[in-house]
């Protein structure tokens, strides 16, 4: 099952200075937040990008016919960056593409098509820590890197306060070739050292207030995944947790 959107609770989309941590509505269904605006997207109408149709499914999901029919996706999104993609590389399809990398392989034409279907978990809520700033880290190399201007993403936890997330905004990765084989899809940055976000600490007296928080992971820091066609940051492993003090490692 794919997610449609997810709710982040915590955060109402006003400016930072007027932003609180003990808001209790739904982020996603405030006006003028950007999952508001997927929410919005979603009831459209097939659109055109880049010279290319794309077209609402039964199931609410955008398909791109022209290059691949039986590619959906679960918003205009993916499916624009399915577009830039494509024309990167427009020799052929999707399926003839992995018929002639299959071929190569084995040294012999494929004789079936395997369709698999599987089940996908994802969190259909997760409890907003704070809007991101920067994350800074170490990779496998030893040269140390710095990533900033995520735009309106969030740094959030799961509801175990087991796992740290980033949810929207930019995660663009620029210079992705310094982490090794660019053509890889799922690129190892090596590990996260330091991050931080802005949020509004009321119940820490002194030590709490509104503020950017900078947090230092400890000897276990996680390690940082790049999905390179989705554009997403991930947290891998690590020995932090998530008191309601903040941020433990």
């Amino acid at each position: 099952m794919k997610a449609k959107r997810k709710n982040l609770f915590g955060f109402s989309p006003r400016s930072d200075r007027q932003r609180t941590a003990a808001s209790s509505r739904s982020f996603s269904s405030l006006p003028g937040s950007e999952s508001h605006a997927r929410k919005a997207g979603s009831r459209a109408k097939a659109s055109t990008f880049q010279g290319f149709s794309i077209q609402r499914t039964a199931s609410g999901g955008y398909v791109v016919p022209k290059i691949d029919r039986e590619s959906e996706f679960e918003d205009l999104t993916q499916a624009k960056r399915f577009i830039r993609a494509f024309k990167k590389n427009p020799k052929r399809n999707p399926a003839e593409a992995a018929a002639e990398a299959y071929e190569e392989f084995h040294g012999t034409p494929s004789q079936e098509v395997v369709t698999v279907k599987k089940t996908i978990f994802y969190h259909g809520h997760l409890a907003a820590i704070g809007d991101m700033r920067a994350i800074h880290g170490i990779s496998r190399d030893g040269n140390k890197w710095h990533l900033k201007n995520f735009g309106k993403a969030i740094l959030c936890e799961n509801e175990a306060r087991t796992q740290l997330f980033i949810e929207g905004g930019n995660q663009k990765v620029e210079g992705i070739k310094r982490w090794g084989n660019s053509d890889h899809e799922m690129q190892d940055m090596g590990v996260a050292t330091i991050v931080e976000y802005f949020t509004t600490k009321t119940h820490l007296g002194k030590d709490g207030g509104t503020a950017i928080y900078v947090h230092k992971f400890g000897k276990t820091p996680p390690r940082m995944i790049y999905d390179v066609r989705n554009e997403q940051l991930m947290f891998a492993g690590g020995g932090y947790d998530m008191p309601p003090e903040g941020i433990d490692n």
